[in-house]
């Protein structure tokens, strides 16, 4: 646990000083005086208390997320997908669904869902798609302002979030979505990619 820990305790110091220089040069900048002696030492005093605390509950939260992601996965509609030939990538599941590398996985921060992640291949002749270019596929943007956003396109997928406040859905409607999702890719040309692609910027295993 304390390897663990000291690496939030790392992350929290440099946020912390990093917030604290900027707002230094800022106050400098605006009262035109220099941080003398008194101000040095506040910061330490603050560094030495609220770094700690910073890096406490950094760790808490990413430690109580993993437990929750993979105890998530002991549950329907995971084990239905599981039954099926999907295999527990840590906090996710992963399967192949005509063709398609499908990741399916229970997010609680900053509010609980299902998400489906369905992967393509974002590369063609001249480069990769860029975002305006992958929303003339499939427009991702709610129709209103009072309407949120269930799909969402990343450089290599597409996501799409089921609010599991009042519980997880059902097998049939996630797939249900997932073979929607799929017809958007096919219909726009994007072809399917392996797992190891996409874990090369965005590693599945958040947790260790």
């Amino acid at each position: 646990m304390a390897k663990p820990f000291k690496k939030y305790l790392i992350t929290a110091a440099f946020c912390w000083l990093a917030a604290v220089i900027i707002l230094s040069i800022l106050n400098s900048i605006k009262t035109g005086t220099q941080p003398g002696l008194e101000t040095f030492l506040s910061i330490l005093v603050l560094l030495l208390v609220v770094v700690p605390i910073l890096g406490g509950l950094l760790y808490l939260q990413t430690r109580v997320g993993g437990r929750s992601k993979r105890k998530a996965l002991d549950r329907s509609p995971f084990t239905d997908f599981l039954a099926s030939g999907f295999e527990k990538e840590d906090g996710a599941i992963v399967g192949i669904i005509k063709g398609y590398t499908v990741i399916l996985s229970y997010e609680w921060s900053p509010h609980q869902r299902f998400e489906i992640k369905v992967l393509f291949d974002p590369t063609y002749i001249n480069g990769e798609y860029t975002r305006t270019e992958l929303e003339k596929i499939y427009n991702t943007k709610p129709k209103s302002i009072w309407l949120a956003r269930l799909f969402f396109w990343g450089k290599c997928f597409m996501v799409h979030e089921m609010s599991s406040f009042r519980g997880f859905p059902k097998y049939e409607k996630v797939h249900e979505k997932i073979n929607f999702m799929i017809d958007v890719l096919q219909k726009g040309n994007l072809k399917p990619i392996g797992l190891e692609f996409y874990q090369k910027d965005f590693p599945i295993n958040l947790y260790d």
